[in-house]
């Protein structure tokens, strides 16, 4: 890896890292809780759609009724009382194609070029760090140094230390799942998690939910089960030829039959 590839291929992961923290926190300043959630609620189908533009690794029809039906189900269960704004729908558009935009370049990184977990990590975690201390210095940094909140640091070293602590862990599980399946495997399993603590707080603490809520839920599971299943099933052995547009001298790879995977001439 020299100064071209980092410059090339892990800023723009590191500025998509920035930019989709930078707007998804911006997002609860203009909408509520439930007008994100279901806003989010919609992200597998845009990583989806920028995999295939990047990266032309096409879903199966089944596959993409799936993704529909587990969108359209945890969206109903997260509507709630929805007011989405126009400054707010765009940033969570930005966000969501900034985001899909890094899944897809970090799952190009770790199957097209064999990068390992910690070796993908050690490339773009610099990269992400730059961009959003540079972001931050210029954005929020006079008001800090201002109101005294470095001092906070000192104050209080270990809850800022099992923060990062916890950051570092999410990034290394999220490059693992990318490396294992695919980005918007990953992303559905982002939705399916949500449906967890409603769940347990049911069972365990006898919360109640509504019944179409629950309904909603129930489909968003069904349709996660299957597309796992379909993504298990074997693949044509037919190679879409990779988006040369945006990834020139990249083709194929020779020793899979998948159409899941490019790699490097």
């Amino acid at each position: 890896v020299d100064l071209r590839f980092w410059l090339t291929r892990c800023l723009p992961v590191g500025v998509c890292h920035a930019t989709t923290l930078a707007l998804g926190n911006a997002q609860y300043l203009f909408m509520g809780i439930a007008s994100i959630q279901f806003l989010k609620s919609f992200t597998p189908i845009v990583t989806a759609c920028v995999t295939f533009a990047l990266m032309r690794r096409k879903e199966s029809n089944k596959s993409i009724v799936a993704l529909m039906v587990l969108c359209i189900a945890t969206s109903a269960a997260a509507r709630g009382d929805v007011g989405i704004s126009a400054l707010g729908l765009c940033l969570a558009m930005g966000g969501s194609i900034a985001e899909a935009v890094r899944l897809v370049m970090t799952d190009f990184l770790l199957s097209g070029i064999k990068m390992q977990v910690l070796e993908s990590m050690y490339y773009l975690a610099p990269a992400g760090a730059l961009c959003l201390f540079i972001l931050g210095a210029i954005k929020e940094g006079p008001q800090i140094i201002a109101a005294g909140d470095l001092a906070k640091i000192g104050e209080h070293p270990l809850m800022f230390v099992a923060a990062a602590s916890l950051g570092v862990g999410v990034q290394l599980l999220t490059t693992a799942v990318i490396k294992a399946t695919s980005a918007t495997h990953l992303k559905v399993l982002s939705q399916v998690r949500n449906t967890i603590p409603v769940f347990y707080g049911v069972l365990i603490y006898g919360e109640m939910i509504t019944a179409n809520t629950l309904m909603a839920y129930l489909a968003s599971l069904a349709a996660f089960a299957s597309y796992t299943y379909l993504k298990t099933l074997p693949k044509s052995n037919t190679q879409p030829q990779c988006f040369e547009n945006f990834l020139p001298g990249y083709t194929p790879r020779k020793d899979e039959s998948s159409q899941e995977n490019v790699a490097l001439k």
